[in-house]
């Protein structure tokens, strides 16, 4: 027979089991709820669109020549949302009397698109934009990059010009240049 001392330590030993097996359940029922908490953050995150923010390049833009470099008389550029795209809407004149009026509709997502004389034309090349933030776009084409930047008081947009190997422009060697725009009005 078993004794007593011996019936009290098979207690234990059940009770422990007993106890290991109720820990062990609500050690896995945790690992559970641990893992499937990140799942659904992760669900609710991605419903959230990625350029939530509003974009402050969109509005109307006058070119300043006073604080860009040389080569162009007078230029204005209108940015207006279109759903979730964007149409942007470009006159300039040249210093050399050229003058250029066009329009594209991009999602600014890096794919190229044509352009648009207003007079309904199409336009040679191709524009590739892509919207980096709020305040900045990239206009990466197969001759040249602009950078597009909005100032923190959204007063301005500053746009960088870099050819990206010899290219002609009305008659010469185009070069590094930088345009300052400011802001005319803010579409609603």
């Amino acid at each position: 027979m078993v004794e007593f001392a011996e019936m009290k330590r098979l207690k234990c030993t059940v009770g422990a089991v007993v106890v290991a097996l109720v820990s062990g359940v609500v050690f896995w029922i945790g690992c559970l709820l641990f893992l499937a908490l990140p799942v659904r953050a992760r669900q609710d995150a991605a419903s959230v669109p990625v350029n939530s923010a509003p974009d402050n390049f969109v509005g109307e833009w006058k070119f300043n020549p006073e604080k860009s470099s040389p080569g162009t008389q007078r230029a204005s550029l209108k940015i207006e949302l279109q759903g979730t795209d964007y149409k942007f809407t470009n006159d300039k004149l040249f210093d050399n009397g050229t003058e250029l009026q066009w329009w594209f509709v991009t999602d600014m997502k890096g794919d190229c698109v044509k352009s648009t004389q207003l007079n309904g034309k199409p336009m040679g090349g191709e524009t590739c934009m892509t919207r980096i933030d709020s305040n900045t776009f990239v206009r990466n084409d197969k001759l040249v990059t602009e950078s597009y930047k909005v100032d923190p008081k959204k007063r301005t947009m500053t746009v960088e010009f870099a050819p990206k190997s010899t290219v002609i422009v009305n008659g010469r060697h185009a070069s590094k240049t930088k345009s300052v725009y400011d802001r005319v009005s803010v579409e609603k």
